[in-house]
């Protein structure tokens, strides 16, 4: 039997008449950029984050590249990343002019090791992306002395992990911004790509909107694919409630099993309960 990558099939049909009346409402108004739609799920994001400002644009890798260009991350700069992540990561610190340096990580959650990130800082780093890999977050307080000590910029990649929290707190709360992916294949996915800059620093908040605006602030002007639009909020609206139900059991860890397979997913949850600070949306459950 063949077993297709991704199948959205069920998940769609269960929201299908939420989604097309969203969608036929965004065709009425013909408001296909910005909007009430955009602005209503920037509110909810935001909300659900626990952080003021949330701004929508085209993708995940946008708003890592939006972000770093932000915090001026450019030529001459460093940023310290993960090598163990999808390859947008590095990419955007790449087209924003800047470095990447990459920290290894951490053999039991395959995130980055935040014991090592002190010996790869030099004079020229300007944020530390750290990823939340898989649905888990990385260890944060560590990473977040670091950054306080040395005047750095903290940019949560949470592509993969929308509901996950640490230490009781979401991600993208914990640094001074985060990037949410709404790739088809996320937790919480859309109709096509999608991305969300998140964050609780007006001043990055103030110039991710300069530069999708095209605004007359200090930064580059990419305002010819850094839109997020309003028929992909429209999606993303009316999905926002029924998946992000499921986001949440995945964070609570509902796993509904029997037999054999509740004991051997017992038998792997226990070799995790070192883990505890972490509560964990299994993006993917990589055993």
């Amino acid at each position: 039997m063949a077993i297709p990558l991704l199948d959205l099939q069920t998940q769609h049909q269960s929201i299908r008449e939420e989604i097309d009346a969203a969608v036929s409402e965004v065709f009425v108004s013909q408001q296909f950029i910005g909007g009430a739609k955009v602005e209503a799920l920037e509110r909810a994001l935001a909300q659900y984050a626990g952080v003021p400002h949330a701004v929508g644009v085209a993708s995940g890798t946008d708003a890592l590249l939006l972000l770093l260009k932000a915090a001026g991350a450019g030529p001459g700069t460093e940023v310290i990343t993960t090598p163990f992540t999808f390859f947008a990561t590095a990419g955007a610190i790449f087209n924003a002019g800047a470095r990447p340096v990459f920290v290894d990580i951490e053999p039991e959650t395959y995130n980055i090791d935040a014991a090592q990130i002190e010996a790869r800082m030099t004079g020229r780093t300007r944020a530390i992306i750290p990823v939340h890999l898989f649905g888990q977050c990385a260890d944060m307080d560590p990473i977040l002395d670091l950054a306080k000590r040395h005047d750095v910029v903290v940019i949560e990649d949470a592509a993969q992990a929308i509901g996950a929290r640490y230490k009781g707190r979401p991600a993208c709360s914990m640094g001074h911004a985060g990037a949410l992916s709404f790739f088809p294949s996320k937790n919480l996915g859309g109709a096509g790509d999608g991305g969300m800059v998140v964050t609780r620093d007006a001043a990055l908040e103030a110039g991710a909107e300069d530069v999708i605006t095209d605004g007359d602030g200090a930064i580059e002007v990419l305002t010819d694919y850094a839109d997020f639009e309003k028929v992909k909020a429209a999606l993303e609206v009316a999905g926002f409630k029924p998946e992000i139900a499921e986001v949440t059991m995945r964070a609570e860890n509902t796993i509904d099993l029997e037999g054999d397979d509740a004991a051997r997913m017992q038998k792997l949850l226990d070799a995790l309960e070192d883990l505890d600070d972490v509560q964990d949306v299994f993006h993917n459950a990589v055993l």
